[in-house]
């Protein structure tokens, strides 16, 4: 069965959200995978469906744009029957765990906790956006990827980080899928004591600290955690024991055509391993490339407008899909993006369409945020941080930040 959600919830396959271009719906590919097959599938759905636009969430999942209602039940069907969905529309809407983009080990850590948050009874209660990340890669940290939940693969043991906490528990790995329920149980538990009830961990711990957190879920060990530095996803990631490798490409603003991912599926099926690896970072993996496929593979990425270099200055732009494809927006995000490209100013700039900051929920050096047909400028902060100046145009804010070289 399809339901709607009202706009500001996560959508996901059997939740479709209403927007300005159509119904958006959300595809989570398991541990974050996806073979040339099931893509060439999931493109075949978006373009009979829907828009034949897919783009890349921050929480490396896919979503299609412009279905009509008409359509949103072929296309989950389809999703499912390519393997890339839970069937039951509960389970999969609460599957919400970032997987490590390259998980050498204890891969089935994330699939592990993935199955305690979506079949637990108890925790169907969890908010719709509530998501744990799992970070188990050498070659690939997760780094500061945003989620409620962290769980940290030390190599004897792992780290249970709450978002907006330094402190985190410390378990052995065959204890981690019952840290992780636990500690959604006593979120479950704190946040009905609240008015209102918070509905992310970071709110909760600013609330009530972390302590109590963890004495409720009777996990007693301590530790302050460290978060391992992000390693560059874009290019070149040998691995250090062979002649193979990780070719990784930049999606432009998160968005891609269909035919361009259809695109990616064919190099992976014949220079890689047959694998495309999704990240939170907005670009996708092609693991166990050799080294003589590496050139030929970036060659073919960039003539499809992938973005191969970790200079391109297109990376410095985040921007959501802003009007006319979001409901919730009242400018053309990218169309002004694209005018502040050439400015000599501090980079990164994130471009928001409202106040939500889909797109990219850290603070950025220079943030600006659409309301009412204008912006309003937030240095060194996110969408949610107090603006500096309000009500500017696009011309006005190239402006003002000219003044701020």
């Amino acid at each position: 069965m399809i339901t709607t959600t009202r706009r500001g919830w996560c959508p996901s396959l059997f939740d479709p959200m209403p927007t300005g271009d159509g119904w958006l719906t959300r595809v989570k590919p398991p541990r974050g995978l996806l073979t040339p097959a099931s893509a060439r599938a999931l493109c075949a759905a978006a373009m009979r469906f829907g828009n034949g636009t897919v783009e890349l969430t921050n929480r490396g999942n896919l979503q299609v744009r412009g279905l009509s209602p008409e359509d949103v039940i072929p296309f989950a069907d389809a999703i499912v029957a390519a393997g890339l969905a839970h069937p039951d529309p509960a389970i999969e809407r609460r599957r919400v765990v970032i997987h490590p983009p390259l998980a050498e080990m204890e891969p089935e850590i994330a699939s592990t906790i993935e199955a305690i948050l979506a079949e637990e009874p108890e925790l169907a209660r969890l908010p719709a956006k509530f998501c744990a990340a799992v970070d188990a890669s050498r070659l690939l940290p997760l780094g500061r990827t945003v989620a409620d939940l962290k769980v940290i693969h030390t190599g004897t043991g792992a780290l249970i980080l709450p978002a907006g906490s330094q402190l985190a528990a410390v378990v052995a790995l065959t204890e981690v899928a019952e840290a992780v329920r636990r500690i959604a149980l006593s979120f479950l538990t704190l946040a009905s004591q609240c008015s209102p009830p918070p509905r992310r961990m970071r709110t909760l711990i600013g609330t009530i600290g972390v302590e109590k957190l963890f004495a409720i879920a009777g996990l007693a060990s301590r530790h302050l955690a460290e978060v391992r530095p992000m390693v560059e996803a874009i290019g070149w990631l040998p691995y250090p024991d062979n002649d193979t490798g990780v070719v990784g490409f930049g999606i432009p603003s998160g968005t891609m055509t269909a035919a361009t991912f259809a695109s990616l599926a064919e190099l992976a099926e014949q220079h890689g391993g047959g694998e495309i690896r999704l990240t939170p970072w907005r670009a996708v993996l092609l693991p166990n490339t050799t080294r003589n496929d590496r050139e030929v593979v970036q060659f073919a990425a960039r003539r499809l407008g992938l973005v191969v270099d970790p200079a391109d200055p297109r990376r410095a732009i985040v921007t959501c899909t802003g009007q006319p494809g979001c409901a919730s927006a009242s400018v053309d995000v990218r169309g002004d993006a694209a005018l502040l490209r050439h400015l000599d100013v501090p980079t990164p700039i994130h471009v928001s369409g409202c106040a939500k900051g889909c797109a990219h929920h850290n603070a950025t050096t220079i943030t600006l945020v659409g309301e009412n047909g204008r912006y309003s400028i937030v240095f060194d902060g996110s969408t949610s941080d107090t603006p500096s100046l309000r009500g500017l145009t696009i011309q006005q804010v190239i402006e003002a930040l000219g003044g701020q070289r």
